[in-house]
């Protein structure tokens, strides 16, 4: 891919991504405004099961829709490319509709006896619906991402989050739930209505695309055992992960009463870590998570012509954009959490949790950036087996640690988690890719820098009466971007980017764009 188009494509989605992370989480302001945070626990014990069945009708089919069509589209055969689409979306079809009727039938059982709360049984019915729509629009974003058409894949996302938010919105206003059970179910009508009209929409974007046919003939022997290559291993690792990670979530609560707190508190600050301090956390990541995205197609065409150089600079780039942004990050919620905990939720708490997860984001954000370009390397097997250690010994963490010492032992799962799901994948990548991580100008350097700019702004403010005058908002807005600026320019000064790094940012605009890197 030419160094240009992946720059206009990675900032296309990216400014999508951003967009949709500031209305998401605007939108998660008004749903905890409307139903607290117990709802909000409420709501995110129900969003993990659905999300076990998502994985059973999604799961590695979008992957194969990408790898495959980037692999045929790379050898001209453009209709065999279709056909493995079309298979992937039958097969996806097969599985979504079994996993919705399977949620459907057994959602009084999940809600009552596992989940242990008879207010999740009727959203749980309710989702069972958004399985078959989810599941054929995630692989009409696949062909999209792998052709690089990223305004329709972009137009798709913006088109679903803003019809779900207004029939959620709509259903709120007009019935007014007085229950948190059927304010819960009026969220997740807004969310099957989104996935609906979204995959309606994406399915017309994509008849467009047919109109652009190949002159090859299709080749189908072997496109189904191609297909189900790529999504065993990634269904089975997706399969463990996300069953483990939906009994986590149901397990937390439980452990949390084992502790003390009431069936209230324990929703409460379950809601609070999963439905609101989480995503704040994962807001920035909307300016990588795109360009991540884009990684899987462009690795995997290195790889499949055996370009190790390649796949070395591509590795190594993401690297190096990844840390010295969530450090930065890292800073910034560690000095100004209590300014974002007051300006987002109006909640000190917030504010104290954000504190306390920040160090993690460096390894949150890297783990998802490297999880990418395994996939794209053809490396599943070896995700599967991380990420079942990872999840075997969280689980175990949770059951002993967290009826023994509350919140502070779910903080210290995650923390122990994180490390080592991040050195176990790290380290594969660097066997397979062979990067040489340069720990001084990629970590070391970028700290010191990332914690001089914001304790000096910190310090800054401070010291300037006028500025504590300022609304919450607009205060933690003007400090973080202080920081970013200070920061951004103390980069250069300390060697953490030089004249490489700006020459080959300048290359992406200059007319030699089209030679690969």
């Amino acid at each position: 891919m030419k160094k240009r188009a992946f720059l206009i494509s990675g900032l296309v989605m990216t400014a999508t991504a951003l967009f949709l992370k500031t209305v998401d989480i605007s939108y998660t302001v008004y749903i905890s405004n409307k139903i607290g945070a117990e709802g909000m626990g409420l709501y995110q014990l129900i969003v993990s099961v659905y999300c076990l069945f998502i994985t059973v009708s999604t799961s590695g089919i979008s992957l194969a829709v990408t790898r495959l069509t980037t692999e045929e589209s790379a050898k001209g055969n453009e209709n065999t490319a279709r056909y493995a689409m079309r298979k992937c979306v039958a097969l996806s079809m097969l599985l979504s509709v079994t996993a919705g009727s399977v949620l459907f039938c057994s959602a009084g059982l999940i809600g009552n006896q596992w989940l242990a709360d008879s207010r999740t049984v009727l959203s749980l019915r309710v989702l069972a619906f958004a399985l078959p729509f989810l599941a054929v629009s995630s692989c009409f974003n696949g062909y999209f991402l792998a052709k690089r058409r990223v305004v329709k894949s972009s137009a798709a996302q913006i088109f679903e989050q803003f019809a779900g938010m207004a029939a959620t919105i709509l259903v709120i206003t007009l019935f007014m739930p007085d229950s948190l059970e059927y304010a819960c179910c009026a969220i997740v009508i807004g969310s099957v209505a989104s996935e609906v009209l979204s995959c309606l929409f994406v399915f017309v974007l994509y008849c467009f695309e047919k109109r652009r046919t190949g002159t090859d003939q299709p080749t189908k022997r072997g496109v189904f055992k191609r297909i189900f290559a790529i999504i065993l291993p990634v269904s089975a690792s997706s399969y463990l992960r996300n069953g483990l990670i939906t009994l986590e979530n149901t397990m937390i609560p439980a452990g949390l009463k084992k502790h003390g707190a009431s069936t209230e508190g324990s929703l409460s600050v379950f809601g609070m870590l999963k439905g609101m301090v989480m995503p704040i956390l994962f807001f920035p990541a909307a300016f990588l998570s795109s360009f991540t995205s884009l990684l899987i197609p462009e690795i995997s065409e290195a790889n499949a012509v055996k370009n190790k150089r390649r796949i070395s600079s591509i590795a190594s780039r993401a690297f190096q954009i990844t840390l010295l942004f969530s450090i930065v990050m890292t800073s910034i919620y560690i000095c100004f959490s209590d300014e974002l905990g007051l300006a987002i939720y109006n909640s000190k708490d917030c504010g104290h949790l954000l504190k306390l997860l920040a160090p993690l984001v460096p390894l949150m954000y890297l783990d998802n950036v490297v999880d990418g370009m395994l996939k794209g390397l053809g490396e599943q097997l070896s995700t599967l087996r991380t990420n079942t250690i990872d999840s075997v010994i969280r689980i175990g963490l949770i059951w002993w640690l967290i009826p023994m010492k509350g919140v502070e032992g779910y903080l210290i799962v995650l923390y122990f988690s994180n490390v080592l799901n991040s050195l176990l994948s790290i380290s594969r990548l660097v066997k397979v890719s062979q990067i040489k991580l340069n720990v001084s100008c990629w970590i070391l350097r970028p700290a010191l820098c990332a914690a001089l700019s914001s304790l000096s702004v910190s310090l800054s403010f401070r010291l300037i009466p006028h500025f504590l005058s300022q609304p919450a908002w607009f205060m933690a807005i003007e400090q973080i971007a202080a920081t970013l600026l200070l920061y951004a320019l103390l980069l250069p000064i300390t060697g953490c980017f030089n004249g490489e790094d700006l020459r080959w940012f300048q290359s992406i605009f200059k007319a030699s764009a089209g030679r690969r890197e």
